[in-house]
């Protein structure tokens, strides 16, 4: 009871603290998961002091209503975390509405119709709920666990794509799993063969509070630099050269555009002086002419622009793009030319398309 309720302070306090992450969809979803968490460990620990069936009944639907409501904000979270846009598909947002108001009220209704658990209520070793699964309990269990798995992918393969140091935070996803072993038990052992203390409790939500206060308290650092490099499809197939800087200068991510301009100019751009170096200071007016970068012989005109990343009043970086504008500035040097010799011109001209039927 004890651990329940101190982790579930730890969840409040977290959820309550000024994230520093970039996302406002992140920073929604982690304070989301904290407090549903929260309130889940909170339910269990009332009802480890409950000797009342129907009370200790009412906490255990409580407790996972919140689970359930975790969940979803769990996968939102990771959806907005690792660059995905599921969270804001309507149509998966309607979906997911629609499978959670039918689970929530099949839990609702259990104690009318029983279509969800069958529970008892036993008083030794302590005062615990002897719980007996029901056919929607298994969709909702084998729903939830399938979303859980698949959000872990996301964020383990995030984790490993990352040019960020990424070790302690695969350790800390890894650990967060641990409650998978005794909820593996509870569904395959009997009650007589279980440590008493995994008797009527659920530890998931202790496994992804560890995981996310660890990450806030230890490693907050590289949590933030995996999300601000998560590679969005935006940030791949964008036609400019991307560079993503952190507060202190250095690069922590750039898109294939960005790392072929490099090889193809031969600039270092790991910090945001040899950016500078290479074309222009960041800060400068955005609206200068272009860039002029000579390479072996040959002059390409860039277009420059940097922004800086804020949270709130806070800076947290700068994402500086290059776009290479030497054909677009060619043709309007040729369309210019063009332009002034007819408008120079001593006689009448006539421009046709011999495309076209009509042509005259």
């Amino acid at each position: 009871m004890l651990l329940f309720g101190a982790i579930a302070i730890g969840c409040f306090v977290g959820a309550a603290s000024s994230s520093r992450l970039q996302g406002r969809d992140t920073q929604l979803g982690l304070r989301a998961v904290l407090l549903t968490n929260g309130v889940w460990l909170v339910l269990q620990a009332l009802g480890l002091l409950t000797t009342d069936e129907l009370l200790s009944n009412a906490l255990y639907i409580g407790g996972l209503i919140a689970g359930l409501t975790g969940v979803g904000a769990w996968v939102y979270f990771v959806s907005a975390y690792t660059g995905r846009s599921y969270h804001r598909d309507r149509r998966i947002r309607g979906l997911a509405v629609g499978v959670y108001v039918g689970l929530l009220v099949v839990k609702l209704t259990n104690p009318l119709y029983g279509l969800y658990v069958s529970t008892e209520l036993l008083q030794t070793p302590y005062p615990h709920l002897v719980v007996q699964p029901e056919l929607f309990y298994w969709v909702s269990f084998s729903l939830t666990y399938t979303l859980v798995a698949i959000s872990f992918y996301w964020l383990i393969e995030t984790f490993r794509n990352s040019s960020s140091p990424t070790a302690g935070l695969g350790g800390l996803a890894v650990l967060s799993l641990f409650p998978v072993v005794p909820r593996a038990a509870i569904e395959v052992f009997s009650n007589e063969l279980l440590p008493p203390i995994l008797l009527g409790l659920s530890f998931e939500p202790i496994g992804v509070t560890v995981f996310l206060l660890g990450v806030l308290v230890f490693v907050e650092e590289p949590f933030r630099q995996v999300e601000q490099s998560a590679r969005s499809k935006f940030f791949d197939e964008a036609d400019d050269a991307t560079f993503v800087y952190n507060t202190d200068e250095r690069l922590v991510e750039m898109n294939k555009q960005a790392k072929q301009l490099e090889a193809r100019l031969g600039v270092d751009c790991q910090t945001v002086t040899g950016f500078e170096q290479a074309f222009r200071p960041i800060g400068s007016d955005a609206d200068a002419d272009a860039v002029v970068v000579e390479s072996d012989g040959d002059t390409r005109y860039y277009d420059v622009t940097a922004n800086q990343m804020s949270a709130g009043s806070e800076r947290i970086g700068v994402v500086a793009s290059v776009r290479d504008i030497t054909d677009r500035r060619a043709r309007k040097q040729d369309l210019e030319l063009k332009e002034r010799a007819m408008d120079e011109a001593t006689v009448g001209i006539t421009v046709s398309d011999p495309t076209t039927e009509d042509n005259p």
